[in-house]
């Protein structure tokens, strides 16, 4: 990845702790070896790090900094827009427990940045996740990478809806419904769709059934929508960090697996797995209008080498959180 993302990540990291108080500051900041890196989430409650609601309007610009640091200006509005959904959220469900709160979104820090050496960052709260981890200003990992959205959809009386990750879905059925007979029965490997994405907030993304339709089974008009849906996702990231996955899209063994309905309103699921990236979505509950989106890297989430994920979970170790 480069070097020039990574020297805004680092600037955006310590413009942040240079601001934070003693005791900010200590909520904020971990060590790099510190377990609780490795424990990402995507599920509403408490977790490390210093939350936006504890910041006054200049630290919470300079934590928004960092993370528009790691997204491409689509992804960040789509992130900004999961932040802010909380309130929706809070006035579907007719809460008031202060449970979907906008302002439960945590900033970690895990080492010193720019120090020369390994350290990590994190962005996170319900429904969304975002971390990169850096030797010195050089980012090594951006992933995993979740957004999530429920309602997944806000209609209007008068025709349309707001969709924080419409083109997720819309996309992805689009490419279904361009298939023929063999290869979508190829593609849809079951009847309903699982009750969340499989490799849930493990640190090891895990060996998923390799089932669906390959790319290089596909026709040219199936192909490039794959290649579009792949591109849609990997292009989350800012540009300079992007080059993790230059060139997935062309992967000929690249597999679009689909579970459940294909209509919309129906519970529906589907995969994009290859060997450089790993792509998640469902959309099951709450009467299929709760997404759950993640990118992930198969070769290593968090700068952590799987095989010593996989190790450490067979022995018992803290490789899922």
């Amino acid at each position: 990845m480069a070097a020039g993302r990574g020297a805004a990540m680092v600037a955006a990291a310590a413009a942040l702790l240079e601001s934070l108080d003693g005791a900010a500051r200590e909520r904020a900041l971990f060590t790099f070896d510190d377990p609780r890196r490795l424990r990402w989430s995507y599920l509403p409650g408490d977790r490390v790090g210093l939350p936006l609601r504890e910041m006054d309007g200049d630290l919470r610009l300079l934590a928004h900094r960092l993370l528009r640091s790691a997204l491409s200006l689509p992804a960040l509005a789509q992130a900004v827009t999961v932040g802010a959904w909380e309130t929706v959220l809070e006035s579907v469900e007719r809460r008031d427990d202060g449970r979907r709160d906008p302002g439960r979104y945590h900033v970690s820090i895990f080492g010193r940045p720019g120090a020369g050496e390994a350290w990590a960052w994190r962005f996170e709260g319900h429904h969304l996740s975002v971390s990169v981890t850096l030797r010195g200003d050089t980012p090594v990992a951006a992933t995993p990478l979740f957004l999530g959205a429920n309602p997944a959809r806000v209609r209007f009386e008068a025709g349309g809806a707001l969709r924080p990750l419409g083109v997720e879905e819309d996309l992805a059925r689009e490419l279904l419904g361009a298939l023929d007979g063999e290869r979508r029965a190829r593609a849809v490997v079951a009847a309903e769709a699982p009750a969340d994405i499989l490799s849930r907030m493990s640190v090891r993304a895990g060996d998923l059934p390799s089932e669906g339709v390959a790319a290089s089974e596909l026709e040219a008009g199936p192909r490039s929508l794959l290649r579009r849906l792949v591109r849609l996702y990997t292009g989350r990231l800012a540009p300079e960090l992007a080059d993790v996955f230059a060139g997935v899209e062309e992967d000929p063994a690249l597999r679009f697996a689909w579970a459940g309905g294909d209509e919309p309103g129906v519970p529906h699921y589907y995969r994009l797995a290859g060997e450089r990236v790993l792509v998640e979505y469902d959309c099951r509950e709450d009467g299929a209008n709760h997404i759950h989106t993640v990118v992930r890297d198969p070769r290593g989430d968090l700068d952590v080498d799987p095989l010593r994920a996989h190790l450490a979970a067979a022995h018992g170790g803290d490789a899922h959180s």
